[in-house]
């Protein structure tokens, strides 16, 4: 009998065992915890801004950096005289002639004018909308004025990577169809009909600058020169600048008078391992352009008009139009009863080029460098 109640009580303290090893498994505690209400919480810590940069980099804008470029010089004020959008915004230029040489003098000598021309400017408008929910912030570790500048910042970003694109595509679709190099005899090789690309031969490669500032020479084009390039043309650039006067190969020095920019929006293929396009500092230009009610900073009832400078370009001035409502924002995390702000970030831009009374020809070069 004593044998039998032995063999219980190991079975009991046994079966107890498991089912305390149990509940500890499964987070289940036989009796309340009396410190549960100061348990320590999820740590939890914003990180430094320089590593939060990593998620918020952005795109190479060489596009961008080189239409920006002394832009006030190109056109002065054309974008601040303009009133209003419905106004059609030209460009004045005075026109290149080549005047007619005589051999002997005259007495009733017959004269002839150089003329002016005009081209007209295409704006362009890019948004990306922000909202802003007041209530959604009073019970998150995210101060409101953190989140939405983040969001401005990145509506931003998206607007000028569609910039980005569309000043690339500009230079394409723009590049020159006239070339001097069709009659001079130069190390790269001049390709028109519609092709309009100067071909780099792969062995020319590490001359590159020193041949193209040959080339814009024989186009009559001296001083500084904007060269925009594929990003992976850094790694080539980057090595022959390297290689300076205690090489046994110089190629440094060909880099004076280049202002070189590196652009996502480029992307060679094909018979190309590069691709470059070169114009002449003031030879394009980017043009902002904001609305006098925006310039005004109106506010009537619900809406209010204002201007935004932008993070990555302080010159560019940005459209900000901002409309305020009662919303139900319960799905996102507010309340019925939210008020909520909904921004309009936009940038309205024209774009243009130094215009040229020759058929096809325009201030901008595209190069190719040859893969073989």
């Amino acid at each position: 009998m004593k044998k039998i109640k032995l063999e219980f009580r190991i079975l009991w303290i046994w079966f107890g065992f498991l089912i305390e090893n149990f509940m500890a498994k499964n987070h289940l505690l036989l009796s309340a915890n009396p410190y549960s209400s100061t348990n320590l919480q999820s740590v939890r810590a914003f990180i430094k801004d320089e590593a939060n940069a990593f998620e918020l980099r952005h795109q190479m804008y060489g596009a961008m950096d080189a239409f920006m470029f002394r832009r006030d010089f190109t056109i002065p004020n054309l974008d601040q005289i303009r009133k209003s959008a419905l106004q059609t915004t030209s460009a004045i230029y005075m026109k290149n002639k080549t005047f007619p040489i005589g051999t002997s003098l005259s007495c009733n000598p017959s004269g002839t004018s150089s003329g002016s021309g005009m081209v007209d400017l295409t704006w362009i408008t890019y948004t990306a909308n922000v909202e802003v929910q007041h209530k959604r912030f009073y019970n998150n570790e995210v101060a409101r004025l953190k989140a939405t500048a983040n969001d401005f910042y990145n509506a931003e970003i998206s607007i000028l990577d569609d910039v980005e694109t569309y000043l690339m595509a500009y230079c394409e679709a723009n590049r020159t169809g006239v070339n001097a190099l069709n009659t001079v005899n130069s190390r790269n090789t001049w390709v028109g009909g519609g092709v309009d690309i100067v071909q780099v031969a792969n062995a020319n490669m590490n001359r590159f600058y020193n041949l193209a500032r040959a080339d814009m020479k024989t186009n009559k084009y001296k001083g500084q020169i904007m060269e925009i390039h594929d990003s992976q043309w850094t790694a080539e650039q980057a090595y022959y600048q390297a290689q300076g006067a205690a090489n046994s190969a110089n190629t440094e020095f060909q880099f004076k008078g280049f202002d070189s920019y590196t652009s996502d929006a480029i992307l060679p293929s094909g018979y190309y391992g590069h691709l470059h396009y070169l114009i002449p500092v003031h030879g394009v230009a980017i043009l902002d352009w904001t609305s006098q009610l925006n310039r005004d900073g109106r506010k009537e009832g619900d809406s209010e008009w204002g201007t935004y400078q932008s993070l990555v370009y302080p010159g560019l001035d940005m459209q900000l139009f901002k409309k305020t409502a009662c919303s139900d924002t319960t799905a996102d995390g507010g309340s019925k009863q939210d008020l909520v702000e909904t921004h309009e970030l936009s940038l309205t831009f024209a774009v243009t080029k130094a215009p040229l009374s020759t058929a096809n020809e325009t201030p901008i070069f595209k190069y190719g460098l040859l893969n073989s």
